[in-house]
């Protein structure tokens, strides 16, 4: 735990931009899961809010790991005993998209700071002379993400231009992503486009889908196609037109027919059933769409595992 007192120099400074300047090597979004969880304290009260707005005397209490205190942790990562052990799928100089398999995250989290998918490819990027950690190279970037037990396609950017197009791209959906899954059950419709309100709640790690508008909920947009009827369960392609958090697998249940394997939305009787621990879900094709706001030669490309 490190402690703060807020002086002049901080004075109306935002709490997120407090822990990046006074943490080393801690992710943007592990810095963000922090805070929601409540692991920062001002005066005593827990905040959990990343724009909170601290003032001049305040005592800020911090209850995160000391290594993200100390700067010679961000030496952190030796990449040099980082597996460089990635699927590519396509790179190009501005871009990589990886395959990850599941059991590994996408970045550095409480279970493993040091071997998760983004390290890999930086390990990847500097064995083949493609990337030199320093201060003034841009790092590559994960464009987006997916769950840990969720395996599939993953863009990286290798520069800033390629991550703030991407990021555009994603934002304005010119890139489908198409997920493959099993959901348990029988589908009286073969194909449909659900719409529902997906709620998540600082501090909880699930989500809680709605049918109609709630305060704080956001909409949720779930394309489905049935690939392949069994007798009590479907294969699936899944498009998602929005991108929330655990979308597809709490958007499935919710429609009671939860994914199999799901320990959090699923159930554990149909999970030990099938004998399946893990969700079954890959990212499994990435669909550029035309009029793209740069990377034009991607317009059009189609990538899958």
């Amino acid at each position: 735990m490190k402690s703060f007192i807020i002086d002049k120099n901080f004075d109306n400074i935002r709490l997120s931009k407090l822990l990046e300047k006074t943490t080393f090597g801690l992710p943007t979004s592990l810095m963000y899961k922090f805070i929601r969880k409540g692991k920062v304290r001002v005066d005593g009260k827990t905040i959990k809010k990343p724009d909170f707005t601290l003032c001049n005397g305040q005592k800020v209490d911090v209850y995160i790991n000391d290594e993200f205190f100390d700067k010679n942790a961000t030496e952190t990562v030796d990449y040099s005993r980082v597996s460089d052990d990635i699927e590519i799928v396509y790179q190009d100089e501005n871009i990589l998209i990886a395959n990850k398999p599941a059991g590994l995250s996408v970045h550095a989290d409480e279970v493993n700071r040091f071997d998760n998918l983004i390290n890999r490819a930086m390990a990847y990027l500097i064995k083949n002379g493609e990337y030199v950690p320093d201060e003034s190279t841009f790092p590559p970037t994960l464009c987006h993400r997916i769950d840990r037990n969720t395996s599939g396609l993953v863009i990286i950017a290798k520069n800033g231009d390629a991550l703030r197009i991407m990021n555009e791209i994603i934002k304005n959906r010119l890139v489908k992503k198409y997920y493959y899954c099993m959901a348990y059950g029988v589908f009286n419709i073969n194909e449909e486009t659900l719409h529902a309100y997906l709620l998540k709640k600082d501090g909880v790690s699930t989500v809680k889908v709605f049918a109609q508008a709630t305060q704080g909920a956001k909409e949720i947009i779930t394309k489905y196609k049935v690939l392949k009827q069994h007798p009590n369960f479907a294969e699936l392609e899944v498009e998602l037109i929005t991108g929330r958090t655990h979308q597809i697998r709490a958007h499935m249940a919710f429609i009671g027919h939860p994914l199999i394997g799901d320990g959090k939305y699923g159930s554990n009787k149909i999970n030990k059933e099938f004998n399946k621990k893990t969700q079954t879900l890959i990212a499994k094709k990435l669909e550029f769409l035309n009029d793209l706001p740069g990377l034009k030669y991607l317009e059009g490309k189609i990538f899958t595992i």
